[in-house]
Order: C-alpha cells, then sequence, then structure tokens
C-alpha cells in the first residue's frame, strides 16, 4: 500500500469506508468486500456486553475506538522513525485485530515508513494512533489514545539504543538496543 495522503481510508482499488462503527478482522458484508486497516470488518453495535472495554479517540474525536478486554502491557519504542511520529517516544500496546473496533475509519490517514509497517493518523488533527504490520493478526494502539484507565504498566523500552539525546532512560525496565 502507499502512502496516504487524503483523509480517506481506503484499500487500492475499494470505495472509502464509511463513517459507521466497524469491528477489524470480522467477515465482511459478502456485497460490500471493504476492510480497514487491511482486514475485514463488520459492525459492532453490541459488542460483548458485559466485557471489558477501553475506549479512545484521536484529539479532535473524528476516530474513537473500543478494544474489548484486557490490554496487553505496553512498550516504548525509542527509534528515530517512533520519535519523529509521535515527537518523543511512541508507548503502545498489541493489540488482536478481532478485539478492536473502529469508529471514523474514513478520517485514518495511513504512512507507509516501512516495507513492513505503516502508521495510522487521524487526517484532520494529526494524532497518533496505530502501528500496523499488515500482515500479522494484531496492530499497536498508542497508549496516550485511550481516554480513561488502561489498567496497564510500561513493560519495556525497545530500540534504546536510538533514544534522544535529551532524557535518560531511569525506571529500570528491560532496554533493547534494538
Amino acid at each position: 500500500m502507499s502512502s496516504a495522503t487524503s483523509g480517506v481510508s481506503k484499500r487500492a482499488g475499494s470505495e472509502p469506508i464509511p463513517p459507521a462503527k466497524r469491528k477489524l478482522n470480522a467477515p465482511a458484508d459478502p456485497a460490500d468486500g471493504r476492510s480497514i486497516l487491511g482486514r475485514s470488518f463488520r459492525s459492532t453495535t453490541g459488542l460483548m456486553r458485559g466485557r471489558l472495554m477501553h475506549k479512545g479517540s484521536c484529539l479532535c474525536g473524528a476516530v474513537t475506538f473500543e478494544i474489548e478486554g484486557d490490554l496487553r502491557a505496553p512498550d516504548a519504542c525509542h527509534c528515530s522513525k517512533c520519535r519523529k511520529q509521535s515527537g518523543h517516544f511512541f508507548a503502545s500496546t498489541d493489540v488482536p485485530r478481532r478485539q478492536i473496533a473502529i469508529q471514523g475509519g474514513e478520517s485514518v490517514t495511513w504512512y507507509q515508513s516501512s516495507e513492513k509497517v505503516r502508521r495510522g493518523f487521524c487526517g484532520a488533527c494529526g494524532s497518533s494512533l496505530f502501528w500496523d504490520p499488515p500482515h500479522h493478526d494484531w496492530i499497536a494502539v498508542a497508549m496516550g489514545a485511550f481516554g480513561g484507565p488502561t489498567e496497564t504498566k510500561l513493560k519495556m523500552h525497545i530500540y534504546s539504543a536510538d533514544k534522544g539525546d535529551y532524557y535518560d532512560i531511569t525506571d529500570n525496565l528491560p532496554q533493547n538496543a534494538q
């Protein structure tokens, strides 16, 4: 997929994704065939009633998401690409695609930052939201986008050898140089 520049999320040869709430990696309507985040979707009205739901959004509210169940412990990436994307290091949690529902997917703009990953941000306000390796069954969601308590704690730092020179990592968590 090439870098997106319009504020519309879409796959090559498809129509823009409708603003209705969608669940990732669920069967698409056969008449529809569209997808978001590289996977098929379906409506999530009444998604897992009674189950723990974590909610978040971009700064302007054009993109919102819900994640079913507990969140995995996040990591903090200090690589130069994540620092440039976020303005500092990028803390995110890996979420199975089947557990996330996104509303406002047409406002997500994608930037193909390498052969293996693309980064999703709100095309209106610029909030960094997603780190997406399309060939995996999970997507990383920015910790700063959650609107309430996440009940998680940072588990480790990655690409710590690439960290900025203006700060130190002093929390005694594991650090992977790469």
